[in-house]
């Protein structure tokens, strides 16, 4: 048989009957938080279905930047930058292209 009992052990000091409602706002967030960073950090260490895929592979590019056929200036330039430094890091010129090519 499994008892659950409820602590009363004061959080930040201050003991639940003596809480008003915005302490207890304050201790539900910081306890939502921590189960979030929990899940977070958990998630990080599960590797469902991994496969490994790279931008450029034994010097050819897989992928292509993808940009509206009418960008904006700094999107375009944005597109040009990381082709241009992708190439550095890779040697391999990334296409900018208008529309996904399939596969």
């Amino acid at each position: 048989v499994l008892h659950l009992v409820r602590v009363t052990e004061p959080a930040f000091g201050i003991p639940e009957e003596m809480a008003t409602t915005s302490d207890k706002r304050i201790m539900n967030t910081v306890f939502r938080f921590r189960w979030f960073l929990f899940v977070m950090i958990f998630a990080g260490f599960i590797n469902i279905g991994h496969s490994e895929q790279f931008i450029v592979e034994d010097g050819k590019a897989k992928a292509e930047i993808v940009l509206s056929v009418k960008p904006a200036r700094a999107a375009e330039f944005g597109a040009q930058e990381l082709q241009t430094y992708l190439e550095k890091i890779s040697g391999a010129r990334i296409k900018i292209v208008t529309e996904p090519t399939a596969g």
